[in-house]
């Protein structure tokens, strides 16, 4: 009466409707493929359970990742911004030292003074100019390097001075040099 190929669940109806007309072997056998279906179902559960865990712990795993790069992302931006304000100030310094300080030295004649300030506004560009300079940061630049020739007048060396106005890029006009700044 009972078919191998049945499923389980029909053949506990099986066995609910007809128990007194089945053979202990089939009840037998229906109770114990009862049990084998139950016990599948529940491995299947708990590899299921176990799985949800897992993609919980990746999942809470992921989200403390996110939140470290926000974290991190955070600071950068903070830095950045940081490090932009620092450069804004050091540009401000620069142009305080290569025009206003740059002229009271020359006033009061503190040519070694002033050789020493635009050696150190000169170290700054090399370290921090570049490809992507903004035009003011270049003006600064230029007028340091028409500074060293200055200098280099105010020390006497018109050949250095007449070698550095050219070197910046000035032009000369009826034999005077002109800066291109």
């Amino acid at each position: 009466m009972l078919q191998a190929e049945r499923p389980v669940a029909e053949a506990k109806d099986l066995l609910a409707r007809n128990r007194a007309a089945l053979s202990g072997v089939e009840i037998d056998f229906i109770e114990l493929s009862a049990a084998a279906a139950r016990a599948e179902l529940e491995r299947r559960a708990e590899e299921a359970r176990q799985r949800a865990e897992q993609e919980a712990a990746h999942a809470r795993a992921l989200q403390t990742s996110l939140e470290e790069t926000q974290s991190a992302k955070t600071e950068a931006d903070s830095a950045a911004k940081r490090a932009s304000t620092a450069r804004g100030e050091a540009e401000k310094l620069i142009q305080f030292m290569t025009f206003d300080l740059n002229f009271k030295l020359q006033k009061i004649g503190k040519l070694e003074l002033l050789k020493d300030v635009n050696i150190r506004v000169e170290e700054y560009y090399k370290v921090f100019g570049g490809e992507n300079e903004e035009i003011d940061s270049l003006r600064r630049r230029a007028a340091s390097l028409h500074n060293r020739g200055d200098i280099l007048r105010g020390q006497g060396d018109l050949a250095g001075a007449t070698k550095q106005e050219k070197t910046e890029g000035a032009e000369p006009i009826d034999g005077i040099w002109l800066r291109r700044v």
